[in-house]
């Protein structure tokens, strides 16, 4: 069956909350901008000298991109495509700095926040006469009516579970917050390490963290405006957080997520869950094929995030990114070709093969989600995916809100770390003024 309009429908109708909205004409004048719109023409594969080398540069590994980085190869042999992965861990600091100085990678991918931003100062090229009109559903990456970003695919994070090692200990899948709570203790006292976080890195915790408050608050009637709130200034994340946040640390007073798991870095995570070591770890459609690769015969699935009742529960999610073209490249040209090849229907199956369960943005590209994923069917199909910090617009306070997560494993109150999140937000909304 398939899933991803109703996913993609949802993503849309929430990006809609901050009003951006996204116009332009049809894609069909790449060859103004130096390459044949056939990109896989004939014409296309002829025989070539020397070839122009474009650098693309994202935070995911290449693991995640081969199919992709294979077609374009086929697809043009004038153009060599130099993939620069660069942890997420130091990602916006490279990256960004490297462009705000006048150089930088051809492409490079952003959230929906620095898309806006480095578009808006002229550091992007403007897609919006290629790809407005057929991703006009992706939310985000435009400004002022302009897009600056090609987005990529949909992501989704949950919950990776051993099937082994549940079936072994008689454990079914938890329906709600409680229940995972139990299943967690239930492991422990067999000896079994109940979840695995890389804490080291805030991103996990955030989902996590956000698996709760999203279930219960942000896709229910009173959470539903919080985001477009939040990002004006209009309310304050400690005053509607809290409450959420103190019963996700549930996780953290029993010992589930612990301050060791500060010094566990995501690989090492992953590694625990693959060998066993671990029951239950947080990610998404990224890893699956690197599961895969490290454990080919694992017996695993992915669950959602639960909530306090069976129907609350819900998956953190969104678009992953958007391509984006260095306005001050050398080859801006070569960089457009290489984005007409991403943007066909070709190129976004091979973008979404590298994450599987992964969906487009482009209509009619429609792609079957993995056995594993199964326990997130219903989750999907109704539409419980949300991205909280992708609606805060130039709100830049993801970062703080790691922190205030991580502080909260070492014992900080809910209370007083959102308490810090919101002075970074007035910091931040007092500049604007």
């Amino acid at each position: 069956m398939k899933i991803q309009k109703r996913l993609l429908s949802i993503l849309m109708a929430a990006a809609m909350a901050v009003g951006m909205t996204a116009c332009g004409a049809p894609a069909e004048a790449v060859k103004d901008k130096g390459g044949s719109s056939d990109a896989g023409s004939e014409e296309n594969v002829a025989d070539v000298g020397e070839k122009t080398e474009i650098t693309l540069t994202y935070w995911n590994k290449e693991e995640t991109m081969r199919p992709l980085l294979k077609l374009l190869k086929e697809k043009l042999p004038d153009i060599e495509v130099t993939y620069a992965y660069t942890s997420n861990a130091v990602y916006g600091t490279t990256v960004r700095t490297k462009l705000l100085s006048g150089a930088g990678d051809d492409i490079l991918v952003f959230d929906a926040q620095d898309t806006q931003q480095l578009g808006s100062q002229g550091l992007l090229e403007d897609l919006s006469e290629l790809y407005a009109e057929d991703y006009a559903s992706a939310p985000g990456f435009t400004v002022d009516g302009k897009m600056y970003g090609l987005p990529l695919n949909t992501w989704y994070e949950g919950i990776y579970y051993n099937k082994d090692i549940f079936e072994q200990n008689g454990i079914q899948l938890p329906a709600t917050f409680d229940e995972l709570l139990a299943v967690c203790g239930k492991l422990q006292n067999a000896g079994i390490q109940p979840l695995t976080i890389g804490a080291k890195s805030a991103d996990t915790l955030i989902k996590s963290s956000l698996g709760y408050i999203t279930a219960e608050y942000l896709l229910q009637d009173a959470g539903k405006d919080f985001d477009s709130k939040f990002s004006r200034g209009e309310i304050k994340m400690a005053d509607a957080w809290t409450p959420y946040l103190e019963e996700w640390s549930r996780l953290v007073k029993d010992g589930y997520i612990n301050d060791n798991m500060l010094g566990v870095d995501p690989n090492q995570a992953m590694d625990e869950f693959v060998t066993g070591v671990a029951a239950m770890w947080p990610s998404g459609t990224w890893d699956y094929n690197t599961i895969r690769k490290k454990n080919i015969n694992m017996n695993f699935g992915l669950m959602p995030y639960p909530g306090s009742r069976p129907e609350n529960a819900c998956l953190v999610g969104g678009a992953s990114g958007a391509f984006c073209i260095n306005s001050k490249s050398k080859n801006v040209e070569a960089a457009y070709r290489v984005l007409e090849v991403i943007a066909s229907a070709e190129g976004q199956k091979a973008l979404c093969e590298g994450s599987p369960g992964s969906g487009s943005y482009l209509e009619g590209v429609e792609v079957e989600i993995p056995e594993e994923y199964e326990p997130v069917r219903d989750t999907l199909e109704a539409g419980r995916v949300y991205c909280s910090w992708d609606n805060w617009g130039d709100l830049d306070v993801f970062p703080a809100y790691g922190q205030a997560v991580q502080s909260v494993v070492i014992g900080s109150t809910p209370k007083a770390a959102l308490e810090e999140v919101d002075e970074q937000a007035d910091r931040i909304l007092r500049g604007r003024r």
